[in-house]
């Protein structure tokens, strides 16, 4: 497992991360913030591309910094190196030099996303450039994938199967985290998210765990209800908004008997509980640990 104790990196003023512990094992995890929160820079920390200020990062019990500990990862950044003018064997023949690849894997899943092996990788799509870096790094010989934004540019159709591949790395055996804001298709392969905010540790769970607290409401009402109202009556609103005539607020905390009796001096016309979609749970989360209640 990567074990990450009390860790924290500093830009200038800018706090990065602060004080996290973490513990990364066996399956899929989803790496989640909003923009800033600091999920990139905490794959760098435990790939050793940054060093830490504070704080210790051990891979299998080896210092990340050790070449034990480099040699059992493999990071995909949002921005990964391709040597211009590049074909497929230049690009294996660099990564090799560095990483032990399974030549035949990855030329096997160039056909499954049926990219060509004989053209210039610059001239490739953002996404297409995606899905030739995925197979490069799902054929690299090591126990943990780092895949920032793995979904990036690539399009619906593609990303179901970017998906059954990261499944299957899996059930092989490697310990894979994907840092992405497609909430969606992370939490079809996630067995678990990992939520920070502002480089510190907001939760870690299922969306299932996490929605073990939050509560979702719908009203059609006769005297308007403003959010604020419901702010003052002690509930504990994270989202509030309008569908049309229909009102849908989200909760932190059931706090039933209060809203009834607050939606019941607004003369309900619709009042009932419904079901929070994972999406919910995941954005209800987020604005909770970023101190929002909107």
């Amino acid at each position: 497992m990567i074990e990450i104790k009390d860790l924290s990196k500093s830009f200038g003023e800018v706090h990065a991360v602060s004080s996290l512990s973490l513990t990364i094992s066996s399956g899929i995890a989803g790496l989640i913030g909003e923009n800033g929160a600091g999920k990139s820079t905490l794959l760098r920390l435990i790939a050793n591309i940054y060093k830490q200020d504070e704080g210790t990062i051990t891979i299998d019990g080896f210092d990340s910094a050790s070449q034990q500990g480099k040699s059992k990862l493999f990071l995909l950044p949002d921005d990964p190196y391709v040597p211009k003018g590049a074909q497929a064997k230049h690009v294996y023949d660099l990564y090799n030099s560095l990483y032990d690849i399974d030549k035949e894997k990855f030329y096997r899943l160039l056909d499954r996303f049926e990219l060509p092996k004989d053209r210039n990788v610059y001239t490739f799509s953002k996404g297409m450039r995606r899905q030739f870096i995925l197979s490069l790094a799902m054929s690299v010989n090591v126990p943990y994938l780092l895949l920032d934004e793995a979904f990036d540019g690539i399009d619906p159709l593609t990303v179901g199967l970017v998906k059954e591949l990261l499944i299957q790395e899996a059930s092989e055996g490697k310990s894979i985290v994907v840092a992405s804001h497609n909430i969606s298709s992370l939490n079809a392969i996630a067995d678990r998210f990992i939520m920070i905010s502002k480089g510190k540790l907001g939760e870690v769970g299922s969306t299932s765990d996490m929605a073990k607290t939050i509560f979702k409401y719908q009203m059609a009402l006769k005297k308007p209800l403003e959010e604020q109202e419901l702010l003052d009556a002690g509930i504990k609103v994270i989202l509030y908004r309008h569908v049309g005539s229909i009102i849908q607020i989200v909760c932190d905390g059931e706090g039933g008997e209060t809203l009834e009796k607050v939606v019941n001096a607004h003369e309900p016309i619709i009042f009932e509980p419904v079901p929070v979609s994972d999406e919910e749970v995941i954005e209800a989360k987020m604005r909770m640990y970023r101190g929002r209640a909107k």
